[in-house]
This record gives structure tokens, C-alpha cells and sequence, in this order.
């Protein structure tokens, strides 16, 4: 599904993975993030560890320097919203929101407003315990990691 881009819509597709504490969540999406097939189809990879605090300055600027590998320094989140479109102008990009816990994502429509300046085919992954985190998203595609059996183990 990651690979597979629909380059005439403009949105950004979000996916979450969902499963309880300690199921392996964090570690399917950095295997896919690591997958050399991604790592191609992508241009940029990005990586941000959400848990409790949803901050959408911290997240908007970290990301901005996961781009463009130094600080970009400002307390107002209209600018880094601003650099953070520019930079991701015309980017095919997938972003992985990891271990996201704040049920109310009052701020997800301001996050998520600059990610949409990325290429058609951009994917943000947000792994979550909570399905409540997961309809606050919108999306519709929500894989949820069961437990492995005893032979599975």
C-alpha cells in the first residue's frame, strides 16, 4: 500500500498501525521505513517519536530539521508551517508519527495542513495504541497488529 502512489490526488494518505502496548508497532514501521524497496520509492524518509506530548511546534520543527539536516530556528509555528511546505514542495515523502497517545489531536489538521504541499504518493504512518487517535486521523486504513501465537513466537 506504501507503494502504491495515486499521483492525481494531492492529498497525503495516512495509515495507521494499531495495537496494544509492547506488540511490535514501533518495530513494523521501522521496518518498513528501512525496506530497501521504500528507501527507493520515497525521496525522503522521515522519523518522529510523538508519544504524550503533542507538540506541533517540536514535531513542525524537527521534522524541518530531519530535512534539511540542521536547526531552523523560530517560536512561531506560521513560520516553520511556512518552511516546512516550502521544503516539502513537490517531495515524495513518507513520514512515520511514532507511538501517538494524545486522544483529542486538536492540532493534527494544523500539523498535517504544510505535509499536503508533498508529491502525490507521500504517506505519513502514525502508529498508535488508541483507536481513538486513529478515527481523530480521518483515515481509513487502520492495520491492527495482533498477538502472535505460542508457534508464532
Amino acid at each position: 500500500m506504501l507503494l502504491q502512489s495515486d499521483l492525481t490526488c494531492n492529498n497525503v494518505e495516512v495509515l495507521v498501525i494499531l495495537g496494544e502496548a509492547y506488540i511490535g508497532k514501533t518495530t513494523v514501521a521501522q521496518l518498513v521505513i528501512n525496506d530497501e524497496l521504500i528507501s527507493r520509492h520515497f525521496e525522503m524518509r522521515l522519523w518522529f517519536h510523538v508519544s504524550q506530548d503533542f507538540n506541533i511546534k517540536m514535531i513542525t520543527a524537527s521534522i524541518i530539521e530531519s530535512l534539511q539536516g540542521s536547526p531552523f530556528h523560530s517560536n512561531n509555528l506560521n513560520t516553520l508551517q511556512v518552511h516546512l511546505g516550502r521544503q516539502l514542495h513537490g517531495i515524495k515523502f513518507l513520514l512515520v508519527l511514532d507511538d501517538c497517545w494524545d486522544e483529542s489531536w486538536h492540532g493534527w489538521e494544523k500539523l498535517k495542513h504544510p505535509l499536503l504541499n508533498g508529491a502525490g504518493g507521500s504517506k505519513i504512518v502514525v502508529t498508535t495504541r488508541s483507536m481513538a487517535v486513529a478515527r481523530g486521523l480521518g483515515t481509513s486504513e487502520v492495520y491492527q497488529l495482533q498477538s502472535l501465537s505460542d508457534e508464532g513466537c
